[in-house]
């Protein structure tokens, strides 16, 4: 899955869920202060998917765990512009750990420049993820990430293997946890901020590649197309609300989509509510917060889809999901969650999480 987190600056989907644990400042003579940082987490559980058949004894459920360490270091030249690269070392499930490709970023006076293994306008757009726990959705891990407007069908078809692969499931620029993302693909992103006022545009160009057969030291390749990928977004905060649009236009035509989202609270509740046309899929969704004391909160949302075709019709109609986090201080809490697909199918999970 696609995080910068997956919204910001690197909010799991840009920033997500890191606190910073160790910062190094290295000054010589004559040579600018730097900073470096480490920030990340674990979480660590069980999941439930249902009509899965990789869990125990060929069933449903699961372990799920995610590790993760980021490193930030930057530096600033005496005429006050910024310089910085961001890299994650991740490991999700049964997976090994590697660092991914890296973000560079080049700013001052509110505009940034970023190449490499960029965030993107879609993914850093506010609103965007809307469930409000650690995962950025609902439970330990986010349960799909149905709440997202830009999520439409199912990531890799449904888990019964009853309904196809969706074309429209994270199919946008994003920071990568564990692999190239835009950086292999030319990535680059220019963003703004004055005030309350923020914009970001983003670009990347995908050159086709041919096949690959399987060699003594490598696996074999699928071949991929070209692909062009712009996006844009603007939003602005007015008396606690923040209001955003975005946009992509892609040469794959299924990846085209127009997004608005809404965030803010009433009282002490948080809201966020969001609509997308995903190349003429449309997709509603509101999510909602609320905690109940300073340790204990809930989480939820509905979400609505309409205009899949064919096979992926299946996915016409509702989802919805809900959540709860426990603090248990020390930046550790449990995390569970229950969440339906729009095509009827069940998730669940539960589990702890850690920052450090």
């Amino acid at each position: 899955m696609q995080q910068f987190g997956r919204s910001n600056p690197f909010y799991y989907g840009c920033g997500r869920d890191s606190i910073i644990a160790t910062t190094a400042l290295v000054a010589t003579a004559g040579v600018a202060a730097a900073d470096i940082t480490l920030s990340g987490y674990a979480r660590f559980g069980m999941n439930y998917n249902e009509g899965a058949t990789n869990g125990f004894d060929a069933g449903e459920t699961t372990t799920t765990s995610r590790f993760r360490v980021q490193m930030d270091a930057s530096t600033e030249t005496d005429s006050g512009v910024k310089l910085s690269v961001t890299s994650r070392f991740e490991a999700n499930g049964g997976g090994t750990s590697a660092f991914n490709a890296p973000r560079f970023t080049v700013s001052a006076s509110g505009l940034s420049v970023a190449v490499g293994n960029i965030c993107g306008a879609i993914e850093c757009m506010p609103g965007l993820y809307t469930g409000g726990q650690k995962s950025a959705g609902v439970g330990l891990s986010g349960l799909g990430y149905h709440n997202m407007v830009v999520n439409t069908g199912a990531y890799g078809g449904d888990s019964a293997g009853t309904a196809p692969a969706a074309t429209n499931y994270f199919n946008w620029d994003a920071y990568s946890s564990s692999g190239q993302g835009a950086a292999a693909n030319n990535g680059v992103e220019l963003s703004y901020a004055m005030g309350d006022l923020k914009a970001h545009l983003s670009y990347s160009d995908r050159n086709a590649r041919a096949a690959t057969a399987a060699t003594p030291t490598a696996l074999a390749t699928n071949a991929v197309p070209a692909n062009t990928r712009l996006g844009a977004f603007v939003s602005y905060t007015f008396s606690g609300w923040t209001a955003a649009v975005g946009y992509q236009d892609a040469d794959i035509a299924s990846q085209d989509k127009t997004v608005v989202t809404l965030g803010g609270a009433i009282g002490d509740i948080k809201l966020t509510a969001g609509y997308a046309d995903n190349n003429g899929v449309d997709k509603y969704a509101i999510a909602g917060a609320y905690a109940l004391n300073s340790a204990l909160s809930l989480h939820g949302y509905v979400a609505m889809e309409d205009g899949n075709t064919g096979a992926a019709s299946i996915y016409d109609g509702e989802s919805y999901g809900l959540g709860v986090s426990y603090g248990l201080g020390a930046g550790a809490s449990i995390e569970a969650g229950v969440a339906q697909a729009s095509d009827g199918l069940m998730k669940a999970d539960f589990g702890l999480h850690f920052s450090f």
